[in-house]
């Protein structure tokens, strides 16, 4: 696990993830997770499927007990207070879900689902309730006639509107976004995306935002974090992970991503081979050097510590060396799969790419 937490250089958190553990039965799911998110402040969270990022969403969210580990909300530990503490502080944090169908009751009409926050917490009089309903479906661009009726006669695109609308009724200050677009069509997911930034600069939102597709991440956030297997292994400002990433994971998904020019590379194009090990038994060492092709016996070995670097970046890979002017460098620089034999190499060995 880590040992301090890495929070963002300016503005104090709104939400603080302490070494968060989360296993089902044998599967470690999540392993020792720490990062920050301040106010106003978008954080993407990606990597493959079952790499533990839904996981980790939900055991912030409370919607699964931590295996170990804290989560704090404005400097207070919510992670181990009693149901009857923690229900006034949900109204801070709420979730969208990734189906936006599943995640609605199919028996009851739009206005109802809505308005359903605001009955649970005692909010307001049946009047405002209805009132403060409208209010919210015009924000998110909904008629007013979708009130009276129910989540199946409605598009995808427009029910993922109502669970947005529902997560918005009691004012919060965090939404937890699990793959929010992921079932929605490609220019259906441009609509959404676009509300979610629109609404975060009106209330002063902070998202997580949980995604497997880089381009949308990398479009909404402000700063991400790359997951694999429970861990996380890099950290950065969205332009330096998109366009200089200093893990070979990182910079995999990167060249696994379709660009819609092929002309311009945005990463170097490294393959990743094989799948991802089983979370039930994490290989030793380093958990990605099964399929990295830099790996050397120390990655095998010693598991690598989520390190801050001079430049503002984290990362978690004992191939990225800093320079004496501060400068990180990674093995995947330059485009080309430097052979292990060269991984250990000064750092002015690997000349920084600004590509």
């Amino acid at each position: 696990m880590n040992a301090q937490p890495i929070f963002p250089e300016a503005g104090p958190p709104l939400l603080e993830v302490r070494d968060l553990v989360k296993h089902h039965g044998r599967v470690r799911a999540v392993d020792g997770v720490s990062f920050a998110i301040k106010a106003g402040e978008t954080v993407g969270l990606v990597g493959e499927s079952g790499c533990g990022k839904s996981t980790l969403g939900r055991a912030i969210m409370g919607l699964a007990p931590l295996t170990g580990g804290e989560v704090r909300l404005d400097g207070q530990v919510i992670s181990d207070l009693p149901y009857a503490q923690v229900r006034p502080l949900r109204k801070r944090m709420q979730m969208v879900f990734q189906d936006p169908y599943a995640s609605l009751n199919p028996r009851r009409t739009v206005g109802t689902i809505i308005e359903e926050p605001l009955k649970v917490h005692g909010l307001g009089s049946a009047k405002a309730r209805r009132a403060q309903v409208l209010e919210l479906m015009a924000r998110v661009g909904l008629p007013a006639d979708a009130a009276s009726r129910f989540p199946h006669e409605f598009s995808g695109g427009q029910r993922q509107r109502v669970g947005i609308a529902r997560a918005l009724a009691l004012n919060p200050a965090l939404i937890v976004a699990d793959e929010p677009v992921s079932a929605l069509d490609v220019s259906v997911q441009a609509q959404v995306i676009n509300l979610m930034v629109r609404l975060q600069k009106e209330m002063g939102l902070s998202y997580l935002f949980i995604s497997h597709d880089l381009a949308v991440v990398h479009y909404i956030a402000d700063r991400i974090l790359v997951m694999y297997l429970g861990k996380i292994v890099e950290m950065s400002d969205r332009d330096r992970v998109w366009k200089q990433p200093l893990h070979p994971y990182t910079a995999g998904l990167l060249a696994a991503h379709p660009s819609p020019d092929p002309e311009s590379a945005h990463a170097p194009r490294l393959r990743i081979e094989g799948d991802m090990p089983s979370p039930t038994a994490p290989p030793p060492g380093c958990r990605f050097h099964t399929r990295c092709p830099f790996k050397v016996e120390l990655c095998t070995t010693e598991e690598p510590a989520l390190r801050p670097l001079p430049d503002g970046r984290t990362v978690a890979c004992h191939l990225v060396t800093v320079a004496a002017d501060g400068t990180a460098h990674s093995p995947t620089e330059g485009g080309e799969v430097i052979p292990a034999s060269r991984a250990s190499e000064p750092a002015s060995a690997f000349p920084l790419s600004h590509s």
